[in-house]
C-alpha cells in the first residue's frame, strides 16, 4: 500500500494549502498514519513540516492564524485554525544525545528526520494527498504486527532510555510482536532507566495501564526483563489475582496499582509517592481501600458506600472485589445522594454540647440512618439521638 485516504478536516486542509503556496510541505506522521493503516480511531494528528520553526510561525501567522510556541525549543509549535489545535514541528536530526534529551538541528530532510523516530511503525509520513513515504520498511512491520526499532535498538535506548517503556506500551496498544533480541537489549539496558525523571515514567506507565489491551503478561515481560525494578521499588509477585478481566480491560489506572500492589496499601501509596503522582490520586487510593477492605461491602449494602463515598471510588473498588458487584454497580449511576435530615444545631437544642461529643453522635445518627436506607425522618433521627444519649 502506497497511499492512504487522509481523513476529511477542513481546518487540517488550510495548514496544507498555507504550506504549499509558501514553497512548504506538510506530512502527517506518526500515530494518526499507523491507526489509520491499522483501521483504528485516529484522535490527534502529528504533522511536519520542512521549514524553520521561524518561517513556519511567520507564513501562518501572515494567513491570519493564531500560532503558539508551544515547544519552540523542540521546533515545535500549535497553531489554531478556527477551533482545531495542530503541532506542527519542523525537520529535526539529532546532534547529540545523553540518554535524556537529544540535541537537534534543523534540516530539510524527511529521511533525516525519520530516523529520529523510534519504531519503524511510528516512522511513516503521509503527503496531504495521502502519499506514504516509509523510510524503514515500516508497512510491512505492521502487515507482520512487529514492533520494530528504526535502527539499532540498542543505539535508539541510550539515546532516550525511555524508549524501552514506549517500546512496551506500543506493544500493548497494537498487540504486537516483541523479539527475543529486542526483550535482551531492554534487559541489557533496564538500568539506564534509573537516569530518567519518575515524571517521564509515570506517564508511559498510566499509558500502559489505561491501554483497553492491557493485560498482566505485559507487566510480568517487564519484570523478567528487569525493567519493573527500576521503576517499582519492591518485587513484583509472580501472580497478581486481583488482576481479573474486567479490571484488565478497563482503563482505570489507579485500581491497577492497587492491583500491582497485590492489595497491600502501603505498597500502593509508595508506587504513587515514586511516580510522583498526585495527592489526588493518592486519596482515591485511600478511599478505594476503605470500601475494597469493608466486610460489609455487598449489594446488599451498596447504597450505604454510595453514600459515603464519590461513585468512581466505588466502581474502582467493585472492579477490584467481583464481576457480580460490579455489574450492579456500573448500573447505578443514577443513585442521588439523599440529605441526612439533621444537623449540628438540632442536636444542641436537644442539649448536647459542642464539641467532640457532638460530632461523634452527629455521625453515630447519621450511620443509623444509612443503615436504614435512608428512610427514617428528622423526628426519628432526634428521638434516636436521644435514645443513644439518654437524653
Amino acid at each position: 500500500m502506497n497511499k492512504i485516504k487522509i481523513p476529511k478536516n477542513k481546518d487540517l486542509q488550510i495548514l496544507f494549502d498555507i504550506a504549499s503556496k509558501n514553497n512548504a510541505e506538510i506530512r502527517i506522521v506518526g500515530g494518526a498514519i499507523r491507526n489509520i493503516l491499522l483501521k483504528e480511531p485516529v484522535n490527534d494528528i502529528d504533522l511536519s513540516i520542512n521549514i524553520l520553526p521561524d518561517k513556519a510561525t511567520n507564513i501562518f501567522k501572515d494567513d491570519g492564524l493564531k500560532v503558539i510556541p508551544t515547544g519552540i525549543d523542540f521546533g515545535t509549535i500549535t497553531v489554531k485554525v478556527n477551533k482545531s489545535l495542530f503541532e506542527i514541528t519542523s525537520l529535526r536530526k539529532d546532534i547529540s544525545t545523553d540518554g535524556r534529551k537529544a540535541v537537534v538541528e534543523y534540516t530539510h530532510n524527511w529521511q533525516e528526520d525519520s530516523i529520529r523516530r523510534d519504531f519503524t511503525i511510528n516512522a511513516i509520513y503521509a503527503d496531504k494527498d495521502g502519499k506514504l513515504y516509509d523510510y524503514h520498511n515500516g508497512l510491512d512491520d505492521l502487515k507482520n504486527k512487529k514492533i520494530v526499532f528504526v535502527g539499532s535498538a540498542e543505539k535508539r535506548i541510550k539515546e532516550d532510555a525511555l524508549r524501552i517503556l514506549r517500546l512496551f506500551r506500543f506493544a500493548v496498544i497494537t498487540e504486537f510482536k516483541i523479539d527475543e533480541e529486542t526483550y535482551l537489549v531492554c534487559k541489557n539496558n533496564s538500568s539506564l532507566i534509573k537516569n530518567l525523571s519518575f515524571e517521564r515514567i509515570s506517564q508511559e506507565m498510566i499509558k500502559i495501564l489505561q491501554s483497553k489491551n492491557f493485560n498482566t503478561s505485559i507487566i510480568y515481560k517487564m519484570r523478567d526483563t528487569g525493567i519493573l525494578q527500576s521503576i517499582i521499588p519492591m518485587p513484583i509477585k509472580s501472580e497478581l489475582p486481583l488482576f481479573n478481566k474486567l479490571l484488565t480491560s478497563s482503563n482505570d489506572y489507579i485500581a491497577k496499582i492497587i492491583a500491582l500492589s497485590d492489595g497491600n496499601y502501603d505498597t500502593a501509596i509508595t508506587i504513587c509517592n515514586v511516580w510522583k503522582l498526585s495527592n489526588k490520586e493518592k486519596k482515591s487510593i485511600q478511599n478505594i481501600f476503605k470500601v475494597y477492605k469493608d466486610r460489609t461491602f455487598t449489594p446488599q449494602m451498596l447504597d450505604k458506600f454510595l453514600y459515603y463515598y464519590d461513585y468512581h471510588i466505588v466502581l474502582s473498588a467493585s472492579l477490584l472485589k467481583n464481576e457480580k458487584l460490579y455489574k450492579i454497580v456500573a448500573q447505578r449511576t443514577d443513585f442521588i445522594k439523599q440529605k441526612f435530615p439533621i444537623t449540628g444545631n438540632d442536636l444542641i437544642e436537644l442539649g448536647v454540647p459542642k464539641g467532640a461529643k457532638l460530632g461523634s453522635l452527629l455521625k453515630a445518627v447519621e450511620a443509623w440512618w444509612v443503615t436504614n436506607n435512608f428512610k427514617p425522618k428528622k423526628q426519628d433521627c432526634l428521638l434516636y439521638a436521644k435514645q443513644i444519649e439518654k437524653i
